[in-house]
């Protein structure tokens, strides 16, 4: 999703509403959005926790460009981190819902690994729900207000949820102890922290959010030294050492990692 949208769930400064309460451990909540971009190119990242978009207003579609090129239409989740992908010409103004799965509640739902449902970090809803999911996205499109596409979303998921939705709570005390150190951690010691030891860690991440927890970390890491740039007085050497990377050449890898670009200074705002 463009980065200053994820910028405000991830920081939590986006008001979200939250869904039916069988589904509070699967959606960590709904968000609606508007793009303030003005035509250029921006950056599309994810934080690591699956998420499933509406685009609300025509033409209903937006094309990435990047290493993941393609247009997508109405509806599409981003199920992990994308590097060197941009939205092309976000168009200001489109609004956008945003379901924000909690970290494995996509996995919940589909019961299935991850990466044998996404093959790859962006598909349209139709790749996972078919027509159903192409259905669901018009309905949203016409509801006439936020509490209307909001009970739309809750019925659906609902319909989706089994019975006995499959464990994760080692998984989401992982990440509880990654975020809380804003990725300055190791995975030994996310291991040490739960108990539990490198493989089993590493075969649940992948299932559950389709990526290891190495690169959890990394991009955790990554998006509180990004989310950071742009406030007054702050060096490309300063962000570097206030987020564990060693100097600023280290934060300068990790950023054309992560972008394809290297790093400014400066960073655009958006309105939510």
């Amino acid at each position: 999703m463009p980065v200053d949208i994820l910028a405000h769930i991830f920081r939590e400064k986006l008001c979200a509403v939250a869904p039916a309460q069988a589904l509070q451990e699967t959606v960590a909540g709904y968000y609606w959005c508007t793009s303030g971009q003005n035509g250029r190119p921006v950056w599309a990242t994810l934080h690591g926790h699956p998420a499933l978009l509406f685009l609300l207003d025509a033409p209903y579609s937006i094309q990435f460009t990047g290493r993941h090129a393609l247009c997508l239409q109405h509806a599409f989740f981003c199920c992990y981190g994308l590097h060197h992908t941009y939205i092309q010409a976000w168009p200001k103004g489109m609004r956008m819902l945003v379901v924000q799965f909690t970290c494995n509640g996509l996995f919940r739902l589909l019961q299935q690994p991850l990466p044998a449902v996404a093959a790859a970090p962006l598909l349209p809803v139709t790749a996972v729900w078919g027509a159903a999911g192409q259905q669901l996205a018009e309905s949203i499109c016409r509801a006439g207000s936020q509490a209307a596409q909001a009970a739309l979303l809750d019925n659906f998921l609902l319909a989706q949820l089994p019975a006995c939705p499959p464990p994760g709570y080692l998984v989401q005390a992982a990440v509880q102890y990654i975020r809380s150190r804003e990725g300055q951690v190791n995975v030994a010691a996310v291991c040490n922290h739960l108990g539990v030891n490198y493989k089993w860690l590493e075969r649940n991440f992948r299932n559950q959010l389709g990526i290891t927890p190495m690169a959890y970390i990394d991009t955790t890491r990554f998006l509180h030294a990004y989310l950071s740039m742009g406030q007054p007085g702050q060096s490309l050497t300063s962000i570097a050492l206030q987020h564990g990377y060693y100097d600023q050449a280290h934060f300068i890898k990790a950023f054309k990692k992560h972008t394809g670009k290297a790093p400014s200074i400066e960073k655009p705002a958006v309105t939510v």
